[in-house]
This record gives structure tokens, C-alpha cells and sequence, in this order.
């Protein structure tokens, strides 16, 4: 029988491991690496504290401990840390033997060839894996919901990447990255509840903190009511107890700690927030792609769980939409919208329908050249109804409406057959902007 392959997901925060075809990962834990602090004699309680702890292990020790993390911004920094990790992983985790095994590995966009190396050469020859095989997280995330093109935000503890796919294919060039992640909302949340009176250590208190981020925090849909209601009512707080018994009531920190995902200046970090960022990745992008961008976005990583977080991007990518392509006046589109018909493809290099002006005779203002099967005093089929004047004309049968990017795909496909079968009377922005305005 034939072994699955195992799926291993590093992240800076959390590592996931599995089996594929499987929903869930079989473990999941943090990807850390502790070593003891105190001499032997001084270690008390029932935890056995080992010269290299990883994971759960060191979570469980980590007032006794200095952790260190093997991964920055989803890069491997500290191989050495990181082989343990990964020998918790492979031995005490999933109890398996790796030779000839199968393994995906999953990076962030724009890793480091070498970095990417090293992790295959570890893997065939340090752990004697049969295949490995490095997949980017943004297309496994797409694949996951069925696409193959869109944009995805993926969100960590440690950094936020914004990639655009199409067909299965990374934009390089159009990725943003966002140096505000999971653990920057963390310590902004450590940061308004010492503001608040309440004594909390930045780093032995980090995990508690953590854990209180990711019970109670969200992201506001209206910033301003939520001030408001913070401020003249009680309906926000909430109370968590922490592990000594003392009991803090937290408010209007729950919206203010994952705000700096939308305004990162609230953490010190000079970078547009993650709606603008992503606005400017898909109008970044060529004018005939936008539209299968904005189609599906899609949201992974545990930063990005935050309940709210959708709707507050949605609602700031349409008011980006309407303040900076439509210039505060939705309006003004509408004596440029253009109705396009859905045409057969054709044939031969010609388009059946096309009125030619060998076809034409100027004296009698009517169509000749029955051959063509053009009759009439328009651009029409015998026995077809003349089309509104305002409707633009491809050829073809005149049905059901289609999307303008199915136009594009069109053009496209008769510039490779070498015919150029019509020259688009609209501005490309006017013909994104009438895209989207069924979207957005």
C-alpha cells in the first residue's frame, strides 16, 4: 500500500503537519525552541525541563526557558533550531520513519532560492525523504477554495503577504508585503492594557496576552461608532481571567489591537494599511486580469480570522474604488456604459456579420455581397432585429449579455489568428470600471 505524502505547513508563529487528503492537520503547535535558563537545581514543579525543548514542550516550560524562533517573516533564520523543530516534528509528533516518504512543503512568496535549497537538501538527504516537493502558500490556499485565479491575503504572526494568482501562475511583481502581522497586534494589545493601568510583562505574559487577543479581539466595521459606544457605554467589555486569578475587563482594546493591521502607524510602521495595500496590488496588475483578481479574495492565516475582518476590507476596497477611479461620483459612468454581446467564435479569420467596405455600395447606402449573408440597411443577419445604437457589435448572434472580459479573451484569441476584428471605443479604465461596477 501506498504511503500518503505528508504535509508539512512552517509558519513563523504555528507549524501544521498532516497527511494529505486530509481536512485538518494531524498536529499543530508552536513553532518555537527553548533551552533552560535555570541551573538543574533550581528547577521546580513536575515539568521535566530538557537541554532542547520544542513545541507544546517548551510552551508548557516557557517561564523557564529562552525561546527562540527558528522562522522570521515565514523565512527560515536558525537552521540548527529549526532541525529540531523538525526532528520533534517527524519523531515525536507524527512517529513516523521519513525514508522514501513524500513530502510537501509549503514557502512564502519571493523565498530565497537558497533558503529553498537547503530546506530540499535537508529533507533528502539529512531525513532521506523519497520526494519533496515546495509549493507557495497563496496558490495551495486558492487551490484549497476551488480557484485558480485571485488575489490572496494571507495574514500570520509574523508578516502579511498580499499575492495575486492567475492561472495558477504568482504575479512576483505585484506582491505587496506588509511588515504588520499576528504578533504586532499582540504587543499592541500588551501596549493598551499598560495603558490602562494593568501590569503586564511584554515578554513572560506575551502568551497570555496572546491568548486574550484571539478570544476577544475583532475588527471594528465602524470605527467611530465603536469609539462612541466604548466610551458612553459598557456593552463592550468583556472580562478574561488570567492564569494568577486576577481578573482585567478589556473594552475598547478588543477593536484598537488588530486596528493597526488597517493603520499600521499605529505600531510604528510607515506602510499603507492591508485594504489600500491590496487595492493597489490588483490595479497594480494588467487591465484584462483585474477583473479575475477582484473576483475572488481570498483570506488565509490566523490573523485573518479576527470575526469582521472581511467586511472591514470589503467595505475600504469600495470606498478606495469610488474616491480614486470614480473620483467621489459613481454617477459619471453612466453615459459611458457600453452593452457587448456575446459572439460566436469564429470560423476562418473573419467575423460572419461584418460589414466590409468592398460589401458596401456608397450610392445606395446598402449592403451588396449577398455571399456574406448581409442584408439590409445595418450591420444585421436576414430575419435579426437591428441593434440599439448604443449597443456595440461583435458578430454573431445577439443573446444574452457577457462579461467584457470574456471581450478581451475574444481579441485576443483573433490577434494570435492574426485579425484584428474591432478597436474598443473605451478608455481601459471605463472598460475595469464597468467590470467592477457589477462586482463591487
Amino acid at each position: 500500500m501506498t504511503e500518503m505524502p505528508i504535509v508539512l505547513d512552517g509558519g513563523t508563529g504555528f507549524l501544521k503537519v498532516g497527511y494529505a487528503a486530509q481536512n485538518f492537520p494531524e498536529h499543530q503547535f508552536p513553532s518555537i525552541v527553548g533551552r533552560p535558563i535555570l541551573r538543574t537545581e533550581e528547577q521546580g514543579g513536575d515539568i521535566v525541563v530538557k537541554d532542547i525543548m520544542c513545541g507544546d514542550e517548551a510552551a508548557a516550560a516557557r517561564s523557564m526557558l529562552q525561546i527562540s524562533y527558528p522562522m522570521e517573516n515565514g523565512i527560515v533564520k536558525k537552521w540548527d533550531d529549526m532541525q529540531h523543530l523538525w526532528n520533534y516534528t517527524f519523531y515525536e509528533k507524527m512517529k513516523i520513519d521519513p525514508t522514501d516518504r513524500k513530502i510537501l512543503l509549503t514557502e512564502p512568496p519571493m523565498n530565497p532560492l537558497k533558503n529553498r535549497e537547503q530546506m530540499a537538501e535537508v529533507m533528502l538527504e539529512g531525513y532521506g525523504f523519497g520526494g519533496v516537493y515546495v509549493a507557495i502558500q497563496a496558490v495551495l490556499a486558492l487551490y484549497a477554495q476551488g480557484l485558480s485565479s485571485g488575489v490572496v491575503v494571507d495574514s500570520g504572526d509574523g508578516v502579511t503577504h498580499i499575492i495575486p494568482v492567475y492561472e495558477s501562475t504568482v504575479l512576483n511583481h505585484h506582491i505587496r508585503r506588509l511588515d504588520v502581522a499576528g504578533r504586532d497586534v499582540t504587543r499592541n494589545l500588551i501596549a493598551l492594557l499598560l495603558r490602562r493601568g494593568y501590569a503586564l510583562n511584554r515578554t513572560a505574559d506575551f502568551e497570555t496576552v496572546r491568548q486574550i487577543k484571539e478570544k476577544l479581539a475583532y475588527v471594528s466595521y465602524d470605527l467611530e461608532l465603536d469609539k462612541k459606544l466604548s466610551e458612553d457605554t459598557t456593552v463592550l467589555v468583556e472580562s478574561y481571567t488570567l492564569p494568577d486569578g486576577r481578573v482585567i475587563r478589556v473594552g475598547s482594546e478588543r477593536f484598537e489591537a488588530p486596528e493597526c493591521l488597517f493603520q499600521p502607524h499605529l505600531v510604528d510602521v510607515d506602510q499603507p494599511g492591508m485594504a489600500e495595500m491590496l487595492f493597489n496590488c490588483i490595479q497594480g496588475a494588467d487591465v484584462d486580469v483585474r477583473s479575475s483578481l477582484y473576483k475572488a479574495i481570498v483570506l488565509s492565516g490566523g490573523s485573518s480570522m479576527y470575526p469582521g475582518l472581511p467586511s472591514r476590507l470589503e467595505k475600504e476596497l469600495k470606498q478606495l474604488w469610488l474616491t480614486r477611479v470614480l473620483g467621489g461620483d459613481p454617477e459619471r459612468l453612466n453615459k459611458f456604459k457600453v452593452r457587448i454581446e456575446d459572439p460566436p467564435p469564429p470560423e476562418t479569420h473573419g467575423v460572419p456579420g461584418w460589414c466590409r467596405p468592398r460589401q458596401f455600395d456608397c450610392r445606395q447606402g446598402r449592403h451588396v455581397g449577398e455571399q456574406a449573408g448581409v442584408a439590409g440597411t445595418g450591420c444585421t443577419r436576414p430575419g435579426q432585429a437591428r441593434p440599439a445604437m448604443n449597443e456595440l457589435y461583435l458578430g454573431g448572434s445577439w443573446s444574452a449579455p457577457f462579461s467584457l472580459f470574456s471581450c478581451f479573451a475574444l481579441f485576443a484569441s483573433h490577434v494570435a489568428r492574426g485579425f484584428f476584428p474591432v478597436l474598443f471605443f473605451l478608455p481601459p479604465s471605463l472598460i475595469i470600471v464597468d467590470i467592477l461596477s457589477s462586482i463591487l
